[in-house]
């Protein structure tokens, strides 16, 4: 690919990366339970995207496959726990604790894909690992903190999102970024409906913020992100994706107030470092199609 038909993927990852690094920010300014927050940021990207095809007489959405409806199943499991997680835990944390999601889609290569992790790359993994230790060790491991259910289960959110980025990649051969936006809020929207009937409906503030992060995160950002993955390497994605820990580390201090300790900048850098080398470890294993498979 040229240098000039790389730009615009180039400009909608790094648009997707920065759109999500503001996801714990909106997340903690609505307050809005974690069913009702899924439906929310599932739903309203769900409607929009009807609606153009309504409209847009055209396209055709195509038949979901098994494989794309697991990973829109996969998708539910993973936003009720994201959004329940933020609510327990800080932003500063949850970002440290996701973007350990490289690390399991090593683990997952592994385990589905039969794939061989050089010892320098199990280090690695036992660096990362110690770096989430080293996140979780500020709430003294206490099973009642907050901190620590929070971060469980954004931990758990992380291994989810590393298997639907595997299943949503796989998925994109057959489906456009649109279709594929689609069906990733189709079955989270149908499952978290009956929340409308069990929480007051938000209003004001939290109304509009759940709004607004259901349009940027859930709509706009998928779409940039879907846009680069189908015209990028998994591993270049992988290398800006970066860019969301610098941003929501950011935002969580300006916008939330929150502090940065020891435990979140060390146990942080480790997760990162990790990560990267890992990634590039991967990098000079062979052609495009291993690095691909590899990074994600």
């Amino acid at each position: 690919m040229s240098s000039r038909s790389q730009f615009i993927p180039l400009l909608s990852i790094i648009g997707a990366t920065m759109l999500m690094a503001s996801a714990g920010v909106f997340i903690k300014l609505a307050a809005v339970p974690a069913p009702l927050m899924s439906w929310f940021r599932t739903a309203v990207p769900l409607v929009a995207l009807t609606i153009f095809y309504l409209l847009s007489g055209h396209r055709r959405l195509g038949k979901p496959s098994a494989l794309i409806l697991l990973g829109s199943f996969l998708n539910a499991v993973r936003l009720l726990l994201l959004f329940a997680g933020y609510l327990f835990t800080s932003v500063s944390n949850g970002i440290m604790i996701l973007y350990s999601w490289p690390v399991f889609a090593t683990l997952f290569g592994a385990l589905f894909l039969k794939e061989r992790i050089p010892l320098r790359n199990r280090f690695l993994l036992l660096l990362a690992f110690a770096g989430i230790g080293i996140v979780y060790s500020q709430s003294g491991f206490e099973i009642e903190s907050r901190d620590f259910i929070g971060m469980s289960m954004l931990l758990i959110s992380s291994a989810l999102y590393s298997l639907t980025v595997i299943v949503f990649k796989a998925a994109s051969v057959r489906y456009d970024q649109i279709a594929t936006t689609f069906y990733q809020n189709l079955i989270p929207a149908l499952l978290f409906t009956p929340a409308l009937f069990f929480w007051p409906f938000p209003t004001g503030a939290s109304l509009a913020y759940a709004s607004l992060y259901a349009v940027l995160i859930g709509l706009v950002a998928f779409l940039l992100f879907f846009t680069a993955l189908k015209h990028l390497p998994a591993s270049v994605t992988a290398h800006l994706s970066y860019l969301e820990v610098f941003g929501a580390l950011a935002l969580s201090v300006l916008v939330l107030g929150e502090t940065l300790s020891w435990n979140k900048l060390v146990g942080g850098a480790m997760i990162l470092l990790s990560v990267l080398f890992v990634s590039r470890g991967n990098q000079n294993k062979g052609g495009e199609d291993q690095k691909t498979e590899a990074d994600i």
